[in-house]
């Protein structure tokens, strides 16, 4: 999770106190799906969006496998996307595993194959207004959301981000730790996380 996100969004008749926020990524992953987030980005190649991931430990092992360079510092932003964002998945995917989202559209798609390839006509589900089958994708879909900053916002994904936020009451246990203002919530959930996959 990166500091660009905003969220949980959760819709208010979501209460269940037995269900922690990042829950609904790590159910999600099983012995077929390694590597899940909010959203999936069909430009240039398949890849789940890097502001929001989650993996297991076979995910984990397979990402800091020698030969893997996802982890090693980027010369740039798009050095960053393609050898960082984009590897990440298409290491996933080369180790014959499945990436996943929250978005229903690609619920049951299988990303091996190349004829997904072409998804969505190969633009991102959140930059663009309508960009989904002519609509926009809602937070309370995708949980979190990209958000680059104050008004005026270049989305609709991001307006609709900035009044769910002003208007929620989220319950303690979802509440948003990626808003920029609580590293160390961030870092204990991350720790938590990932002492729990050592224990698996």
């Amino acid at each position: 999770m990166n500091a660009s996100v905003r969220g949980p969004f959760f819709a208010t008749y979501f209460d269940d106190e037995l269900m922690w926020w990042f829950t609904v990524f790590t159910k999600r992953l099983n012995d077929e799906i390694k590597l899940v987030g909010s959203t999936i980005n069909c430009e240039h190649k398949p890849h789940v969006q890097s502001y929001l991931l989650a993996t297991d430990q076979v995910g984990l092992s397979i990402l800091t496998d020698k030969k893997s360079e996802v982890f090693i510092c980027k010369k740039g932003y798009d050095d960053a996307v393609f050898s960082g964002e984009i590897a990440t998945s298409q290491l996933i995917l080369h180790a014959n595993y499945q990436t996943a989202s929250l978005q229903t559209k690609y619920q049951g798609w299988d990303f091996r194959k190349k004829e997904t390839w072409g998804c969505n006509n190969q633009l991102s589900p959140i930059y663009n207004d309508k960009a989904i089958d002519g609509i926009s994708h809602d937070p309370y879909e995708l949980v979190f959301v990209k958000y680059k900053g104050l008004p005026p916002f270049d989305t609709d994904l991001e307006r609709r981000a900035f009044v769910y936020q002003k208007c929620e009451n989220v319950p303690t246990h979802l509440q948003a730790v990626a808003n920029g203002e609580n590293g160390h919530t961030v870092l204990y959930y991350l720790e938590f996380i990932i002492n729990d996959l050592h224990r698996s």
